[in-house]
């Protein structure tokens, strides 16, 4: 009986398997073709319409309430106003500053750090007269492109902003600050390490997009689109530093470590002067015990961290010399009634030039007659921190954030957090490569910086662990306990000595 029905049995497993491999083949299939209609789909949303229209139809796919007619009258008025502006003006430097006054002055255009989908679509960016740095420059780029004026979108780490360039009259514009023209140096320098930071390309139109959905992405990184707009991001934008550093922390976020440090050693061979994708992948390489990366990831972002104490203040490229710009702020610190503006202005500009003792003096003075001003306070921060006054530089942070109702990546209390994060994980590396002693100033270094809190607490007991020195360990632990008693993990480790 058996053997008479075997054949029978065979040809129906052989079926069954055969059905669930069709099958099987059917949905990779599916789910590729799927994939590739999207990029497909994205490809022809780029070729096939003017840079606003391309944003508002990619943006679409996710934020289903955009109106894309509606969208393209409104900024076609504002089209028609800045026509009649610039008309008759003789150079290209008169045509901008035109449309500069009528954005800036007239409608009121407004940055605004927030990294909120509000202001990024350039739809909604030109209907609330606020975006953010990606927001505001797709905006205007879309004014310029339909006006017929060769503008370009460019890009450091955190800042976006723009370039006039017709082959023979080249110089940027930058819609965060009402369109001033600031040269290619000044981004390097505050956004970045000039001395490592590669040349700042004007970007095509896939580029713009590309960089137009990372942030899309950024913003909507606990959702599961996330990933989908970021690999479209990708597509459009591959030789992006910023894109691929996003990738990582977004696979990273997944579980997908190994894919995500590959994006992120690609982000440090294009840029090598960003401190983001440094953090991110020293993460990684620590959970996966490559402590010996881990380690030199977090020392470049400790050399390259203080670099990007961003200042709020632009100022004009060609500073003038040392001598006559320390001869200014003794003139202005002699003065009693001195504006703000002017003792911001001469602050910044020692801070620039290197001068962070003449520059605190000034922006103390700044504080003292005008307590109430923000960027005082954030200025302050900037300059205790660069001369070693941590705690004073943590103080006016924490008050400058307090009074803002926010911190972006750049506020000074995010990156002094940042810095003493690197450094204890620093010495956290450092010791697992059994160099106690640099892993203990390391994580000394982080609490000088971001103060004794129960982290580094911990990891400087656990480094004294290492070394042998129980009783020191036991002390440092019980100064963590008393910091932070609800922490159940210190109240073990302490049992447990």
């Amino acid at each position: 009986m058996k053997t008479r029905n075997t054949p029978a049995l065979c040809m129906s497993v052989g079926l069954l398997l055969a059905v669930i491999a069709g099958t099987a083949l059917y949905l990779l299939h599916r789910t590729t073709f799927r994939n590739d209609e999207t990029l497909s789909a994205t490809e022809r949303i780029v070729r096939d319409n003017d840079i606003y229209t391309a944003s508002l139809l990619l943006a679409r796919q996710y934020y289903e309430d955009i109106d894309i007619a509606d969208a393209n009258r409104a900024l076609q008025q504002v089209v028609v106003v800045l026509q009649v502006r610039i008309a008759g003006q003789k150079t290209p430097a008169e045509a901008i500053a035109c449309i500069n006054d009528c954005l800036f002055r007239e409608y009121r255009l407004q940055a605004s750090d927030l990294l909120v989908v509000e202001n990024l679509l350039p739809d909604k960016v030109l209907a609330n007269r606020r975006g953010h740095c990606v927001g505001l420059s797709l905006l205007y780029l879309a004014l310029a492109e339909k006006l017929g004026l060769p503008v370009f979108m460019k890009h450091v780490p955190s800042h976006a902003y723009l370039c006039y360039d017709d082959g023979s009259t080249v110089f940027n514009i930058d819609p965060t600050l009402e369109g001033a023209a600031y040269p290619d140096i000044y981004y390097a320098s505050h956004f970045a390490c000039p001395e490592r930071h590669p040349v700042i390309n004007k970007l095509n139109k896939r580029e713009a997009l590309g960089l137009f959905l990372n942030n899309l992405a950024h913003h909507s990184r606990q959702d599961t689109r996330a990933l989908i707009i970021q690999n479209q991001a990708l597509m459009l934008n591959p030789d992006c530093e910023t894109v691929h550093t996003n990738m990582g922390v977004l696979l990273a976020g997944q579980g997908k470590t190994k894919q995500a440090a590959k994006h992120l050693e690609q982000a440090v061979r294009i840029n090598p002067s960003s401190w983001q994708p440094y953090v991110q992948l020293a993460k990684i390489c620590y959970h996966h015990g490559r402590y010996k990366r881990a380690s030199e990831c977090y020392a470049e972002a400790v050399n390259l961290l203080p670099k990007s104490f961003n200042m709020r203040v632009l100022h004009e490229h060609g500073v003038p010399g040392k001598q006559v710009l320390i001869d200014h702020a003794r003139s202005i610190l002699a003065c009693e009634d001195t504006p703000r503006e002017t003792l911001i202005g001469c602050g910044a500009a020692l801070f620039q030039q290197g001068m962070h003792e003449l520059s605190n003096e000034v922006f103390t003075r700044a504080l003292v007659r005008y307590p109430e001003n923000l960027l005082t306070h954030e200025y302050c921060a900037l300059t205790d921190f660069h001369l070693g006054n941590y705690e004073q530089a943590r103080q006016h942070a924490a008050i400058a954030d307090e009074s803002w109702g926010y911190a972006t990546a750049y506020s000074p209390s995010v990156l002094i957090k940042t810095i003493a994060e690197c450094y204890r994980e620093l010495g956290l590396s450092q010791a697992l490569l059994k160099d106690c002693d640099a892993a203990l100033a390391s994580i000394h270094k982080s609490i000088e910086i971001g103060g004794p809190g129960s982290n580094a607490l911990c990891a400087l007991a656990e480094v004294h662990l290492l070394k042998g020195n129980r009783g020191e360990a036991i002390r440092v632990f019980e100064e963590a306990r008393d910091l932070d008693p609800s922490n159940t993990r210190i109240r073990q480790k302490l049992q447990s000595l």
